[in-house]
C-alpha cells in the first residue's frame, strides 16, 4: 500500500537538521463533498484537479460509501494521494437512538461529538482500511472529524439567536457543559481506536487531530451559532493525551487570508496561528493545513482573481523558509468547486490563483 511516511513528533528539531529545500510541502485540495456526485463527476472533477498539478485531494468518508470508494480509487489511480476526513457527528457513527439536533438556516442537522457510538465507528474504520489495503489507495493521511468546537458541525454546541463566543466553559450552562466534555473523552477514544485499527494492519498512516473553526466573532454572532475559543478546546485534548497520540495537528487557516486584512498585518497574523507548529507549544507536532482560503465576494467569475492572489502569495513566502515543509508538510485550499465564494473553478473556469497555489510553495 501506498502511504505518507508517519509525521516525526520533533519536527522542529528536524527542520533544522534538513538543508532549504530539501523537501516539500504536500500541496492539495479540497473536495470533500464529492462522495454526493456521480461516478463520471467524479472522475472528471479529478482529473482537472490533477491536471492542475495538484498532488493530494482532501475527501470525507461520508455520503454514499460505493462513490467515496470511487473516489479514493480514482484519486489514486490518477495520481493523487488522499486526506481522508473520518467524520465523527454524522448518523452512521452516532448511537442509534440519538436525534440530530435540527437543521435552522444555514446549519445542517448534525449529532452532538458526545452520542458518537465507537462500536458503530470501529466498524466504519474497519470497512475502509480494509477497502485502502485491498485497492492499494494512496493515503496521505486520516483526518479525524472537523470543527468540533463549533456548531455547525457538533450539536453539542447549541444555536442561539445572537450566537456565543465562548472564551470559558463557565459561560456554558451545566448541561452543555457536560455534553461537550463527554465529546472530548469520546474523541480522544476514536483516536485511540484509529490508532489500534492502523496497527493491527501494519499501516503506516499519520492520524491528524481535526481542525478548530476560524470563525470571526462578528460572523459567529451574526450566524447565531456557538464557537468554543480553540484554544480551551486544544488545552482539553492536551490534557487528554490526544497531541500525543495523534502525528499532526490540522489548521483551519482563513483569518489571516481575508481580503481586508492590511498586507503589513497578514504576515504577523500568519505568525499567530503557525509559529507554534512543531514546537512543545503544540506537543512538538507538526501541523497540517486541511482548509485555508479566502471569499472573493466582488466578482464570481473573475478567473483572474488579483484580489486573491497577494494573500496566497504571503502564505507562500511563509511557507517557503527553510525549515517550514517539516513543521507544516501538508496545505490543502478551500476548496476546488463546492463554494461560490471560496473556490478555485469560478462560474466553470480554473482561477488562475490555482497556479498561484500549485507553485508559489514549491517552486520548479
Amino acid at each position: 500500500m501506498t502511504v505518507r511516511p508517519a509525521l516525526a513528533c520533533m519536527a522542529a528539531w528536524v527542520a533544522m537538521l534538513i538543508p532549504a529545500g530539501a523537501d516539500d510541502v504536500l500541496v492539495g485540495v479540497g473536495i470533500t463533498n464529492i462522495s454526493w456526485q456521480q461516478a463520471p463527476a467524479i472522475s472528471s472533477t479529478l482529473d482537472a484537479i490533477s491536471e492542475a498539478r495538484f498532488e493530494a485531494v482532501r475527501i470525507a468518508w461520508k455520503g454514499s460509501i460505493e462513490r467515496s470508494q470511487i473516489a479514493l480509487r480514482d484519486a489514486s489511480t490518477k495520481g493523487l494521494e488522499t486526506l481522508i476526513v473520518l467524520p465523527l457527528t454524522d448518523g452512521p457513527t452516532s448511537e442509534p437512538e440519538a436525534l440530530a439536533r435540527q437543521a435552522s438556516g444555514d446549519f445542517f442537522a448534525v449529532h452532538g461529538l458526545s452520542r458518537l457510538d465507537l462500536t458503530r465507528l470501529e466498524a466504519q474504520v474497519d470497512d475502509m482500511l480494509d477497502f485502502v489495503v485491498a485497492e492499494d489507495i494512496a493515503v496521505a493521511g486520516i483526518e479525524l472529524g472537523n470543527e468540533l468546537n463549533w456548531s455547525g458541525f457538533n450539536g453539542d454546541l447549541p444555536l442561539a439567536p445572537s450566537g456565543a463566543w465562548i472564551e470559558a466553559m463557565s459561560q456554558l450552562d451545566a448541561p452543555t457543559q457536560q455534553a461537550f466534555a463527554r465529546g472530548v473523552d469520546r474523541y480522544v477514544e476514536a483516536i485511540r481506536l484509529v490508532e489500534a485499527a492502523l496497527r493491527a494492519r501494519d499501516m503506516d498512516v499519520p492520524v491528524v487531530l481535526g481542525a478548530m473553526a476560524d470563525i470571526d466573532g462578528q460572523f459567529v454572532r451574526q450566524s447565531g451559532g456557538m464557537l468554543v475559543a480553540p484554544d480551551i478546546v486544544v488545552a482539553m485534548l492536551e490534557a487528554r493525551g490526544a497531541l500525543a497520540l495523534t502525528d499532526a495537528v490540522a489548521v483551519h487557516l482563513y483569518a489571516p487570508l481575508r481580503l481586508d486584512v492590511e498586507t503589513d498585518a497578514r504576515a504577523g497574523m500568519l505568525g499567530q496561528v503557525l509559529d507554534d507548529c512543531g514546537t512543545p507549544a503544540l506537543g512538538g507536532q507538526p501541523c497540517w493545513i486541511t482548509e485555508y482560503g479566502i471569499a472573493q465576494w466582488q466578482d464570481a467569475c473573475d478567473v483572474s482573481d488579483e484580489a486573491r492572489r497577494d494573500a496566497i502569495a504571503a502564505l507562500n513566502q511563509y511557507l517557503s523558509q527553510p525549515g517550514s515543509a517539516a513543521r507544516v508538510p501538508a496545505t490543502f485550499f478551500y476548496d476546488w468547486s463546492d463554494s461560490a465564494h471560496f473556490s478555485l473553478v469560478r462560474c466553470g473556469r480554473l482561477s488562475t490563483l490555482a497556479q498561484d497555489v500549485t507553485g508559489g510553495i514549491n517552486p520548479s
